[in-house]
């Protein structure tokens, strides 16, 4: 698969950790003055020190007693938060010099434009886009399963099963990814009906996306092997041509990790 990056999804860790860079500048601030220094005792006892710089620069330090416990937490957390500061700015600055370098679009991807001259000798890099509209766009025998559960509205009248596929589905269509929603297919000769079918929009092949949105639920993980080895039986391998996601009730689906996975496979 190609080496591409999500900017969008780059933006958006972006935008996260300049909000946690503020988070732990408004934490530090409010944190006692100094920095903690721990000394340890021939006969083994902890020294707990506050070491500053006072009004002529130089670096002082003050011993805090076990009364002062207090003080040295709140300046050992101080010290983490100035540590995860500093990874926060190393990772925004490489962010920024990527978004500065990184072209938004491939070279490549003129020849593959509408009315290109070229597209009919590219077959073999890149599936026609007519194709795989087509592919997309027509009908297809969909699950009947409990259907008064499809109670999301991903537009044109379609609903899914829950808001973590509607944001799956929102994804893909804005990355053009041409999909079809609880499509039957037969996979070692039993009917089944993957979450998302997914045509790769340059090589056409086939993809499927399960979601696992009730992981935390026993009633509905008891079966997962089985329903993993069914694909993997049929040559559709997780991290290959088979994509795993999945949340619990504390833990729901990102937007970014959803990114993250359709720039992964198909990007």
């Amino acid at each position: 698969m190609d080496a591409k990056i999500d900017i969008a999804m780059l933006k958006l860790a972006k935008e996260e950790l300049e909000a946690e860079k503020l988070r732990l500048e408004t934490e530090i601030e409010a944190a006692p003055g100094g920095m903690p220094v721990r000394y340890i005792t021939k006969d083994g006892r902890d020294l707990w020190y506050r070491q500053y710089k006072d009004e002529t620069g130089k670096r002082r330090r003050q011993y805090l007693p076990k009364k002062e416990e207090d003080t040295v937490a709140a300046l050992s957390m101080k010290l983490y938060h100035s540590k995860a500061l500093s990874d926060v700015k190393a990772k925004l600055k490489g962010i920024n010099s990527l978004l500065y370098w990184y072209p938004e679009e491939d070279s490549t991807d003129a020849l593959f434009a509408d009315g290109s001259p070229y597209l009919p000798y590219l077959e073999s890099v890149r599936a026609p886009k007519e194709e795989l509209d087509a592919w997309a766009h027509a009908d297809y025998e969909r699950s009947t399963y409990h259907p008064e559960h499809l109670t999301h509205p991903i537009g044109d009248g379609r609903f899914v099963r829950s808001k973590s596929e509607a944001l799956i589905v929102s994804e893909l269509e804005a990355a053009k990814i041409p999909y079809r929603y609880e499509c039957l297919t037969y996979i070692e000769g039993k009917k089944r009906f993957p979450d998302f079918t997914i045509k790769h929009p340059k090589t056409g092949e086939i993809y499927y996306w399960e979601h696992l949105g009730q992981i935390d639920v026993e009633s509905y993980h008891k079966n997962l092997p089985n329903r993993i080895m069914t694909y993997i039986h049929s040559g559709f391998y997780p991290q290959d041509r088979l994509i795993l996601t999945c949340e619990t009730s504390t833990h729901p689906l990102s937007l970014v990790k959803v990114r993250a996975v359709i720039a992964e496979y198909f990007l």
